[in-house]
Formats: C-alpha cells, sequence, structure tokens
C-alpha cells in the first residue's frame, strides 16, 4: 500500500480485495481518495468485480451472487455511502431482483444479465434503484413460469438490446432507447422506444420524436413480429401472458390482404380486430381499391367479418 499524503490517495496493489458484509470489490489496482477523513472515492483497474451475496430464495436459503465487472470502476461515496458506481470498458451485471409474482406460494427469482461499454448504478440508501448502460447495450430478463403439471420449474427469458438501456428497478420498468429489439419465444419486437413492465410482463413501443429540416418527423415506428405475422404502426401494447395486443394506427398482411385500422387489436392467435378498418389486396401503396368498415374481425384462414363496409 502506497499513502500520498498531498493528494490524501491511498494506492493498493497486488490483486488487493476488500470485503464488508455480504459485499466484496476486487480488481488489480485500487485507490482510495480521502477527503474530510472520509473516503470520498474509489478506483479500481484491472478485473475490477463487485459482488453482492444475498439470499434469493427465503424457504431453501439459496445464496446468489449479483456482480459488475468491467476493465476499471468508480466508485463515489457521501457520508461513506455508496451513492454512485460507473463501470467502464466491457461492463458486465447480473442482478436477482425481488418479484412478488408467486409461484405455489412462495417467491419467484427473476435474473437481469446485461452489457454495454459502460454501466452505470445509482443507490438510495444502500439500496440499488437504477441502472443505466449505454454503448452495445444488450441483456436477457429470466423468471420462471408457474409450476407445470410434471412439477418442474421452467424458465423464460427475454432477450433485449438497444443503444441505451434504462432499468429502473422501484418500477419494475426496463426502458429501450434507439435502435431497440426485443425477442420473447417467437415474438419478436423492433421501435426506437420499448418499455418493459417486468412484473406485469407487458410491452408498450413507440417511435422516437426528432426533428428533420426543422420539422418533427418520428423514427422508429414499431413492428411486431408474432411468428409469420407482422403488425405495423404508430404505437403499441403487448401483454405476454395473455398474448394480446392493441395497435394504434396497426398494418397487418394476412393471406395475400393487408389490413389497416385506427386501432388493431390482437384478440388470439387467430382473431384480429380493427377499428376503422380497411382491406385490399393490391400491393399498391396506394392501393386502386379497398373496403373500408367501422368494425372489422378478421379470422385468420377462414373469414372477415364487417360491418358496415363500403367499397372504394
Amino acid at each position: 500500500a502506497t499513502w500520498i499524503n498531498q493528494e490524501e490517495k491511498i494506492i493498493l496493489k497486488g490483486k488487493p480485495e476488500a470485503e464488508k458484509q455480504n459485499d466484496r470489490l476486487t480488481g488489480e489496482k485500487m485507490q482510495l481518495i480521502i477527503q474530510d477523513d472520509q473516503v470520498r472515492e474509489i478506483e479500481v483497474e484491472g478485473h475490477a468485480r463487485a459482488s453482492h451475496f444475498g439470499i434469493s430464495d427465503s424457504l431453501n436459503q439459496t445464496m446468489q451472487e449479483s456482480f459488475l465487472a468491467a476493465k476499471k470502476m468508480f466508485f463515489f461515496l457521501e457520508d461513506e455511502k455508496l451513492k454512485q458506481v460507473k463501470a467502464c470498458g466491457n461492463a458486465t451485471s447480473i442482478y436477482y431482483p425481488s418479484s412478488t409474482r408467486e409461484s405455489e406460494k412462495k417467491l419467484t427469482v427473476d435474473k437481469n444479465e446485461a452489457s454495454g461499454d459502460t454501466i452505470d448504478l445509482f443507490l438510495s440508501d444502500e439500496r440499488l434503484n437504477r441502472v443505466l448502460i449505454k454503448g452495445g447495450a444488450m441483456g436477457t430478463y429470466t423468471f420462471p413460469k408457474e409450476q407445470i403439471k410434471d412439477s418442474s420449474n421452467v424458465e423464460d427469458t427475454i432477450w433485449y438490446s438497444a443503444e441505451m438501456i434504462d432499468y429502473q428497478i422501484n418500477a419494475d420498468l426496463i426502458t429501450l432507447l434507439r435502435e431497440s429489439i426485443l425477442k420473447f419465444g417467437q415474438i419478436s419486437l423492433s421501435a426506437g422506444k420499448i418499455l418493459y413492465q417486468t412484473e406485469e410482463q407487458i410491452l408498450v413501443a413507440e417511435g422516437i420524436k426528432t426533428k428533420r429540416d426543422e420539422k418533427e418527423a418520428w423514427e422508429g415506428s414499431p413492428i411486431l413480429q408474432d411468428g409469420k405475422d407482422e403488425i405495423k404502426g404508430e404505437r403499441m401494447s403487448y401483454d405476454l401472458r395473455s398474448r394480446r395486443g392493441k395497435v394504434r394506427a396497426g398494418v397487418t398482411s394476412i393471406q395475400r390482404g393487408t389490413y389497416k385500422g385506427k386501432l388493431l387489436r390482437k384478440i388470439t392467435d387467430q382473431v384480429l380486430l380493427a377499428d376503422r378498418g380497411t382491406y385490399t389486396t393490391c400491393d399498391r401503396q396506394k392501393p386502386h381499391y379497398h373496403f373500408y368498415a367501422r368494425r372489422m374481425k378478421i379470422i385468420a384462414k377462414d373469414k372477415v367479418i364487417v360491418q358496415p363496409v363500403v367499397l372504394y
């Protein structure tokens, strides 16, 4: 250890380690910056890793390691309480958020794994409340399914990526910004902005408002791909549990026909409702003809029920 009196800095080399209760910090080199006899900042270089060990299953007393790792990490403290952590260079993290969903009368264990060029952690009262990931941000959110008949636990995984990911833990909300993609099973959603409510398992997607030649424009309008079906729109919401969704100003193609509606609602895998909808088989941008109806019910591979209908 080296103490630099003028700079009020302590330098530790040779793979130093620091531990406090269930927390552990390791790296090739550490620097502790002191102000008013208190540690204000800690810098860790070379294979920096900060770990927290906690009980994820109170019934079985299972311990899980949540961690943050990067080439270099900075820890900022106020009154000797950790307020922010910044990880730079190939940053990765694994976090086990608490969940109120119950399966067989016990709490489920969720897992959020993410990576990016930089990861910032924000804390309040020494509890993590926000994770901000920038630069090639991507991650997975895993949660157990309900118990199935053979009594085995099966996991579901959400895969997501964007230029920036903002995970607000207290709000159970993951926000993807710019070039956002989210995948779950056969469902793929892309948009300028995607909100994922982790507890309710609801997706909300929309474009991002920008300016082009001093005029407002929308970029990244959402596109939902569910198996072979594709739906486009200005804004959409989708419930992963019920597989139902709503699309504002939606467009979809089914069996060589194109349907548009001020509001599209997916009721089942085979049934779609359209308010103030149009239908045509003409593939031109401005079709030669189309049918219009205030209400339209589309049953895939079967029929379309409309009332009333007008041919243009």
